[in-house]
């Protein structure tokens, strides 16, 4: 990934200015500043993380959901809790009515 690679290249960067192997440098406190830098992308990239881990975890969720009988697809037209247009359905409803099976 693109950030591990910049925050390995942001360290060595830093232990060469406290070692003196870089010459040029304009600000005396460039490794402070370097170190603050990989700190904090290593933090954002352990909040990425945890934000990839919690879409996941709603995708699931989501799958589960949609994959249940709703309102839409219930035999019942005239029932009390089929909701109006642009209204919530209601997910695995205990009054669902699939279509009738032939045998």
């Amino acid at each position: 990934m693109e950030i591990e690679k910049l925050i390995k290249h942001m360290r060595k960067e830093a232990q060469d200015y406290r070692a003196g192997r870089t010459l040029g440098r304009a600000f005396a406190d460039a490794e402070d500043v370097l170190d603050e830098a990989t700190t904090a992308l290593g933090k954002l990239q352990a909040e990425l993380e945890r934000v990839r881990v919690e879409r996941d975890a709603y995708k699931v969720y989501f799958m589960d959901v949609s994959s249940k009988p709703d309102c839409n697809t219930c035999e019942k037209k005239g029932c009390e809790y089929r909701p109006r247009v642009g209204d919530t359905v209601r997910a695995n409803c205990p009054l669902y009515s699939g279509p009738e099976k032939e045998e």
